[in-house]
């Protein structure tokens, strides 16, 4: 099972101030939350996908990750 994961930042907030809209597996709430967040001000939005059944990808997606 594929998760995805939106991402996006307020128009008036700087680039590293991104947010996650919505985690799920439905790709129908996906195009909506999309549809949404544009609607309501989000700017970059970009989608990631992550298969929690591949260790490899998690591993990949935890060490890639550029947090704080």
């Amino acid at each position: 099972m594929i998760e995805f994961i939106l991402w996006g930042t307020k128009k008036s907030n700087p680039k590293y101030m991104e947010e996650i809209i919505i985690e799920t597996t439905d790709p129908i709430k996906l195009e909506e939350a999309h549809k949404w967040g544009k609607e309501n001000g989000f700017v970059n939005l970009r989608i990631q996908q992550f298969n929690p059944n591949s260790l490899k990808q998690f591993n990949e997606f935890v060490n890639t990750w550029k947090g704080f």
